[in-house]
């Protein structure tokens, strides 16, 4: 996950059951629970990688995602 502090993206890593930011003690800090990151998701606090986007797109009915250098 990616999040939004400041008006700019940052990296979240997993750690200790919270998604934060790596190089910041006290930056962002949410609980890896559903609540709490439909929460964030859904005030444009965290957004999600590009893999997680792939993987909502490939299960949807009808819909083909191809990838690929040409």
């Amino acid at each position: 996950f990616w999040g939004i502090r400041d008006e700019r993206v940052r990296k979240l890593v997993l750690e200790n059951g919270h998604l934060i930011e790596p190089d910041r003690r006290h930056g962002l800090s949410i609980p890896f629970e559903r609540t709490h990151l439909k929460q964030a998701l859904l005030e444009g606090v965290l957004l999600p990688n590009l893999f997680l986007t792939f993987l909502v797109l490939a299960i949807l009915p009808r819909v083909r995602v191809v990838g690929g250098l040409r």
